[in-house]
């Protein structure tokens, strides 16, 4: 089993954090509790979220996770074709660089830290995979 990391664009967080953080302080400066303890819960859980996004592969199959909540799976020898992606599509990625993995049904947007090692590494299992970047 091999795990790989979302790669993190740090202005991508800044665009989640920053307005979050703005409400925070309001809500502690007018002593407003119940909101202030409510975004805080907020903030940790896209935290773990943005943390915990993994691209696992174990055998024949792609697994997605995003914390402990499992997101998508795809198996690896109906991979026709990897290419390189900038959508700003919701995705389960902290990076705007992303690799689109297409099959005959459907496509999954991911950012893995190691692009060339991850991409190596479902060649290995599916040596079939067009690869475009």
């Amino acid at each position: 089993m091999k795990i790989y990391k979302s790669k993190v664009d740090i202005w991508l967080v800044a665009i989640i954090f920053v307005p979050l953080g703005f409400a925070v302080y309001h809500a502690f400066q007018e002593k407003d509790w119940i909101p202030f303890g409510g975004l805080l819960i907020v903030i940790l859980l896209i935290l773990y979220a943005c943390i915990g996004i993994k691209y696992i592969i174990e055998n024949d199959m792609l697994s997605v996770k995003i914390g402990f909540f499992p997101t998508g799976k795809v198996k690896i020898s109906e991979i026709i074709r990897i290419e390189k992606s900038y959508s700003p599509l919701s995705a389960p990625a902290l990076s705007i660089q992303r690799l689109e993995i297409i099959t005959h049904e459907k496509s999954l947007l991911i950012s893995p830290e190691n692009r060339k090692e991850f991409i190596n590494e479902l060649l290995k299992i599916n040596s079939n995979i067009e690869v475009k970047l």
